[in-house]
């Protein structure tokens, strides 16, 4: 093996899996990236840094000759143009829907334009793929519209092409009228889809594959209403377009990668159902997946320290000591987590980090607890970041009810000891101490301490481990191991 100390700063990649240079080489094909990629789920949910963004990234970078992609994240779209895009008189997580199966069918149409040198196939997709070129270059004045300027006020929709009449909500279109302006979409869109969705099923080709990705829709999320129905119209519009191209035997899927505290506020007709049929949960080291984070960091490990045909793993890197006799160094690293691959990458970086400090006093060549715990106080910080990130829109008081766990001074309480420093610090307008703690359990800032059961010893419960988690109020509250150094309180 080679030698840990010829490795550089951050060696074993990056938290941005968009600046991670060892994800393609390293890549830990998770069941959420197989079951997109074979069209049997389309929507990936999963926790801030669980991978999703890895994910998306392969599957764009899946093309072949005869495989194609396309990939968009919103955080620049101009979500105000769409906005303006609601249906009028159908119920609220109703009134996107066709607006993104427009802008969906749109995405698919520059592909089938553009890109897929073997269409047309045969004469009905000459026909189909000409309506959608003609419709597309009237409307937009070219072939490759941008994202941010499909639903434009500017654009004027020309109809000629798609063969659309009739009266649409005192709108009247026929011969005569075949410009509408971008404000009138929402009258006839269902009727354009119609259309287009024949034509971009008759165009796609059968024996080839499409993936058309929509990721960090998170970036300047606020929670309010108008964002929740537009992302609700995205999955719906996805499941719609998804089942008919499966109906006409077409290998294409809209992929969706949201995070799940997002996903879990949706609330819509048939959630369930749709869980059930659509949603593939990026999770680590639970009871429902094979996947571990150690697997991903053998990868790692064995790219960067192989010395020929040798296979390093985490027991060549680490060495066999348990930590305060307690718990394997795998499990203590781990309970510092949240399960995540940003998690780990960031937590053996700053242990290589330490380990290169002690370079100077002799080293072996693998890690020990002395690196471990001396990255602790570092890894805590960044993991404090983390839950500031993503925590602070839901709760924006939420550090206020961190400063009542620093008050309590101790990793594991009782309710009633947490209400007592609640109610002298926190104005009474604000939660009670049982919503707040309900809140600080929803994010796994706290959970639950159980002695005993049916595995024997002490158990930690979070939501990050299982969604379907409540707070017990009867049972002792912990505080996040990951957490604990930063806040500065005690280990009971």
């Amino acid at each position: 093996m080679k030698s840990l100390l010829s490795l550089s700063r951050s060696a074993f990649g990056n938290i941005d899996a968009l600046q991670d240079e060892l994800l393609h080489t390293c890549f830990e094909q998770h069941e959420a990236y197989t079951n997109m990629l074979n069209f049997s789920k389309f929507l990936a949910v999963g926790k801030k840094g669980s991978g999703k963004t890895a994910i998306f990234r392969m599957i764009l970078d899946s093309k072949q000759y005869d495989t194609f992609t396309e990939g968009y994240n919103l955080n620049d779209y101009p979500w105000h143009y769409h906005n303006l895009q609601a249906r009028i008189g159908v119920p609220d997580s109703e009134k996107y829907i066709q607006s993104w199966l427009y802008l969906q069918l749109i995405s698919i149409s520059k592909i089938l334009i553009n890109v897929d040198q073997a269409i047309p196939f045969d004469e009905a997709s000459a026909v189909s793929v000409d309506v959608l070129r003609d419709f597309i270059v009237d409307s937009y004045g070219s072939t490759k519209p941008e994202l941010a300027n499909i639903f434009s006020p500017l654009k004027k929709l020309k109809l000629t092409s798609l063969s659309v009449s009739g009266s649409f909500g005192g709108l009247e279109i026929g011969p005569s009228v075949e410009v509408i302006e971008m404000k009138d979409l929402p009258t006839i869109v269902q009727d354009i889809n119609k259309t287009l969705l024949q034509a971009v099923l008759k165009s796609l080709h059968p024996d080839h594959k499409y993936y058309i990705c929509f990721d960090e829709l998170d970036i300047g999320f606020e929670p309010n209403e108008d964002y929740f129905n537009q992302i609700i119209g995205l999955l719906r519009a996805a499941r719609i377009f998804n089942l008919a191209a499966a109906e006409a035997n077409k290998q294409i899927s809209i992929c969706i990668f949201l995070r799940d505290d997002i996903y879990d506020i949706l609330r819509f007709e048939d959630k369930r159902k749709f869980t059930t049929n659509c949603v593939t949960r990026i999770e680590w080291d639970t009871d429902r997946t094979d996947n571990t984070l150690q697997s991903l960091m053998n990868k790692r490990f064995s790219t960067l320290l192989s010395d020929g045909d040798e296979h390093v793993d985490w027991n060549n890197v680490f060495d066999a000591k348990s930590i305060n006799g307690k718990s394997t160094k795998y499990n203590y690293i781990t309970d510092m987590t949240c399960l995540r691959p940003r998690d780990i990458i960031d937590y053996c970086n700053l242990i290589l980090e330490f380990y290169k400090k002690r370079a100077g006093k002799g080293v072996n060549n693998y890690f020990e607890n002395v690196d471990i715990v001396a990255a602790r106080s570092v890894y805590s910080r960044n993991l404090l970041e983390e839950f500031d990130d993503e925590v602070h829109k839901h709760l924006p008081n939420y550090e206020l009810y961190l400063d009542v766990i620093k008050k309590l001074g101790k990793n594991k309480f009782y309710f009633s000891e947490f209400e007592e420093i609640y109610k002298k610090y926190i104005d009474p307008t604000d939660f009670d101490a049982e919503t707040c703690l309900i809140n600080l359990y929803k994010f796994s800032i706290v959970g639950n301490y159980i002695i005993g059961g049916t595995r024997g010893g002490s158990q930690k419960t979070f939501k990050y481990k299982d969604a379907r988690n409540q707070l017990d109020f009867d049972l002792p509250i912990i505080v996040h191991p990951g957490l604990v150094p930063t806040l500065g309180i005690r280990e009971k």
